[in-house]
């Protein structure tokens, strides 16, 4: 068995990520610092802790007031799973609420604190433990960000088998809020492309839990309440033969989920993405000399493409637009910078309803004085993921608040047609039977209140 490890840095390699304090007389940072490790950071005071307030989901600012404590009253940046779990035990054993936080590209608010408590910083745990070129396996810690995997394994010859549009977000994150993205539509759902989870438990155990275990679903898109995910081995696989980037264009949006209907008949596509007319908009204006074509268009695999475009009428885009548009997936935050903030509402459809739940968003949407825009991927079992998003200004405060609680309403005008909500966070706690079903919800709650009893984990 062929087995390597990697330091990809960890508060030893990557130098100071905060400025270091003296000794506070905050009582709990005291507490925190005689449990921690040596190279553990703690953050108790000042503009620090402002930024663990906040992910990138813009919470508004009366609901920050009035409602919830965002900012938490220390941080802590582990060196180890003992630190994790040193810390979370002496949570429980306080009372004290314990938020997980990777890097904080989910845009729903999952990592922000509601009632202050002490955020642990699982990015700090970066490193690879091992990649098992003959079993197809890389065992890495929570904080390795997809990105830093992939070129690891590229050195090994392997290849990751599904990653998260957010390029740079972390494999714990991934694990913990979504599990749905590129390549999804070939190799499922990220539960099935993960071998096994290292987990704290809510009264600070540490648990190995495989694949085939029964406690294994628990732990994917809950969001740290049953366990923080530690360590995870990733499923990986050999470079995939390359394949160019094709983008194929339409005048309606069911005309290219017709296509895409067709394409998954005929062939096995590795991943389709659909962008609509708006989102092809937004991609010109952050470009200096705009050249793409704005119309609704999925960009797929060349080699399997080119028949069936003929038989929808189909147009070709140049090729260069398809490998532009390939590149861009791993930023799908990027217009925020046109904003400066931005707001949206993200659920999985079965095709057959996809069309007509996109014009209900965009038509509600622009009723409401807003310019939304849509994107989509093809997922497992030929559903559509489609995220309709819009650009706001969270200093507006009253029109903010307008534009945040759009999100809950286009959220149950696609579950009203069979959509189920992708994540959680802040906004769509309400929503949870609806994205994981009655029975599971129900499974949940009451592993929470097993597991949980004190009710601190995030």
């Amino acid at each position: 068995m062929a087995v390597h490890a990697f330091e990809t840095g960890g508060l030893d390699g990557a130098g100071p990520l905060m400025p270091t304090d003296t000794e506070p007389e905050l009582p709990l940072a005291k507490e925190l610092r005689r449990v921690l490790g040596r190279k553990a950071r703690v953050i108790w005071r000042g503009a620090e802790l402002d930024l663990y307030s906040r992910d990138q989901a813009d919470v508004p600012e009366m609901l920050r007031k009035l409602l919830i404590r965002t900012t938490p009253d220390a941080v802590v940046q582990p060196e180890s799973v003992e630190d994790v779990a040193h810390v979370v035990s002496a949570a429980y054993d306080l009372g004290i609420p314990i938020v997980p936080r990777g890097a904080a590209s989910f845009p729903l608010g999952g990592s922000v604190p509601t009632m202050g408590g002490i955020v642990i910083d699982l990015s700090a745990l970066r490193r690879v433990f091992g990649i098992d070129r003959e079993r197809h396996l890389a065992d890495v810690e929570a904080g390795v960000r997809w990105s830093t995997l992939q070129e690891v394994l590229r050195g090994e010859g392997l290849a990751l088998r599904t990653y998260p549009s957010s390029w740079f977000s972390t494999v714990g994150g991934w694990v913990a809020t979504g599990g749905y993205g590129i390549n999804s539509l070939k190799f499922g759902h990220l539960s099935k492309n993960v071998k096994a989870l290292q987990v704290v438990t809510p009264t600070g155990g540490i648990d190995w839990v495989d694949e085939d275990h029964q406690d294994f679903p628990l732990y994917f898109g809950t969001e740290g309440q049953l366990g923080l995910v530690i360590r995870v081995v990733v499923k990986v696989r050999p470079p995939p033969k390359s394949s160019e980037s094709l983008l194929v264009q339409f005048r309606e949006a069911q005309d290219a989920l017709d296509y895409a209907k067709d394409l998954l008949d005929a062939s096995s596509p590795t991943h389709i993405l659909y962008f609509d007319p708006h989102r092809m908009h937004t991609f010109n204006r952050l470009m200096e000399e705009p050249f793409l074509r704005e119309a609704h268009s999925l960009r797929v695999g060349a080699n399997e493409a080119m028949d069936i475009a003929a038989t929808r009428k189909a147009s070709i885009a140049p090729r260069h637009h398809g490998s532009y548009l390939w590149r861009e997936r791993f930023f799908p935050l990027k217009p925020k910078r046109l904003g400066p903030g931005m707001l949206g509402s993200e659920l999985m459809f079965h095709a057959s309803v996809a069309a007509v739940a996109f014009e209900r968003w965009h038509r509600i949407a622009t009723k409401a004085g807003l310019d939304p825009e849509l994107e989509a991927h093809v997922i497992d079992g030929g559903r559509i993921l489609g995220l309709c998003t819009w650009l706001t200004d969270p200093r507006q405060r009253w029109a903010f608040m307008l534009h945040a609680a759009l999100s809950v309403r286009l959220a149950l005008v696609g579950i009203k047609l069979g959509g189920v909500p992708y994540g959680t966070g802040l906004w769509q706690t309400p929503l949870m039977a609806d994205r994981f079903g009655k029975e599971f919800a129900r499974r949940l709650r009451e592993e929470k209140r097993t597991r949980d009893p004190k009710g601190l984990l995030n």
